[in-house]
């Protein structure tokens, strides 16, 4: 019986499932051009939980090589300090967070700003002990950068479109002033209210429906604010996300990559259209997200189908240098670049209560100080990183004909998977026609030669893998096929 090999292939879900150019289910797995690689859990590094769902985190490094993350949430700012969240809100009393607000940061030197839009602008110097309203009278505001020298807040009290900057070199200069250079904005253009403001060299200002250029310019004035997407923007504050020289971001429409000159498509025909299906818009503003760049993701966290009331459930991640992308299905809150402290044996048998149950070895990098990795919070408000366990991934190939319009049977499936933990089962799917609903047969399980056997003749056929424990690399499956009534 001749055999035919089904690369997995991109995830696809926006094509067709009849020969689906590449895989009809990609989850709990990474893309990476034209294979998938396992995506691990959470494995927690504090002890202790924040008091709520966070709404915002940053890792930063001090001027002496120190590492400090903080975090926000409705009521507080934490520091996390070994294994434990410690509550360094200003002094004077909670914070007063509204209901879909979030908390952004900035670091400006060894101090780092953080903003509520609600409440007064708050600032710490790294390792300090509780942070303070920002001196200079600032206004309020949703986001806050650094641009050049220069703190910039965005969408302030003055004006949903205006931004605002402080002196040069100076973040508690907020009177405009020709000798300080401090001075303010107000965008002109019919973009809707700003929702993020990305520093740099120059400044990115992400509205509703567009995104301006912020450039710093010579006397008399300070910035110039230039148009670069007139009626494309942001649909929230954590669907932009700071990739260093470009930035990623979600639209109304579909998901882009933007330059600081112009935007390019990236999910259209591929991804775009099951994403906001499955989005909840209720919930835009629970989108956190989060670059990898070692290995060249962007992950956005958001609520989608199935999730318990607000909190988000699924991560969507897409490899640029490929193009492809995959969904993971886990709760999390603000995902964020993490920057590590590094632990010691007191620390780590705090996070687990036994050395022996941490899902990584006790000489894992994870602990090692100055790892870069990806952040979040889980559902119960404490912090960790994606290198627990590995998640059962589900992968499905395209749907196939093996000659048009004649029913084939099929008699065995041997995925290309490598890795030598996993624990592999395989459900065959058919239907007699396009208009039907796929039906699954049981699940099987490998017999001793490394095949499934299935067994099954259809006019379609599709083949869904599960993979359980981790594996290394899975590119597709080979089966065995022929047209009914030939040998």
């Amino acid at each position: 019986m001749p055999s035919q090999r089904l690369p997995f292939g991109a995830w696809l879900p926006d094509e067709r499932s009849l020969a689906n150019p590449g895989s009809i289910t990609a989850k709990n797995v990474v893309p990476n051009g034209d294979l998938f690689l396992p995506f691990y859990g959470l494995q927690t590094t504090s002890n202790t939980a924040l008091s709520a769902y966070a709404r915002g985190a940053i890792s930063v490094s001090d001027s002496a090589g120190n590492e400090y993350t903080y975090a926000g949430d409705a009521t507080k700012l934490y520091s996390l300090a070994g294994t434990g969240w410690s509550d360094v809100s200003r002094t004077s009393g909670a914070y007063t967070s509204g209901a879909i607000t979030v908390w952004d940061f900035a670091k400006y030197g060894d101090k780092v700003i953080a903003t509520n839009s609600v409440d007064e602008v708050q600032i710490i110097t790294m390792g300090g002990a509780n942070f303070e309203n920002l001196g200079g009278s600032p206004p309020k505001a949703s986001s806050v950068a650094v641009v050049g020298d220069f703190v910039v807040l965005a969408n302030t009290d003055d004006s949903e479109t205006t931004v605002r900057w402080s002196g040069f070199g100076d973040e508690t200069a907020w009177t405009p002033s020709p000798t300080t250079q401090s001075d303010v904005q107000q965008i002109a253009g019919n973009y809707g209210s700003i929702v993020r403001i990305i520093g740099g060299d120059k400044g990115n200002v992400f509205f509703e429906r567009g995104i301006v250029r912020m450039e710093r310019e010579g006397p008399p004035t300070t910035f110039g604010f230039y148009p670069a997407e007139r009626k494309r923007g942001a649909i929230s504050f954590g669907s932009v996300c700071d990739a260093g020289n470009v930035m990623f971001y979600i639209s109304n429409d579909d998901l882009y990559i933007f330059d600081g000159e112009q935007s390019q498509n990236l999910g259209s025909g591929k991804v775009a259209r099951w994403f906001f299906q499955d989005a909840d818009p209720a919930y835009y503003s629970r989108i956190s997200s989060a670059a990898d760049l070692k290995r060249s993701l962007i992950l956005w966290s958001y609520v989608g189908a199935d999730a318990q009331a607000s909190q988000p459930n699924k991560i969507l991640i897409y490899h640029w240098p490929s193009g492809t992308f995959s969904v993971a299905e886990i709760e999390t809150n603000a995902l964020h670049a993490y920057v590590s402290s590094g632990y010691t044996l007191d620390g780590l048998d705090a996070i687990s209560g036994s050395l022996d149950a941490l899902t990584a070895s006790l000489d894992d990098p994870v602990w090692a100080q100055g790892r870069i990795n990806i952040g979040a919070f889980n559902s119960s408000n404490n912090s960790g990183v994606f290198e627990g366990t590995p998640l059962t991934a589900v992968l499905e190939s395209k749907e196939f004909d093996a000659q048009p319009g004649r029913i084939a049977y099929v008699d065995q499936t041997r995925p290309i998977i490598e890795g030598p933990t996993s624990t592999i089962t395989v459900e065959h799917g058919y239907r007699a026609n396009q208009r039907d609903e796929v039906s699954y047969d049981a699940s099987v399980s490998m017999n001793n030669d490394g095949a499934f056997d299935i067994r099954r003749s259809a006019r379609f056929h599709r083949v869904r893998v599960t993979i359980a424990g981790g594996f290394e690399k899975a590119f597709g499956v080979d089966l065995r096929a022929k047209i009914n009534g030939q040998r």
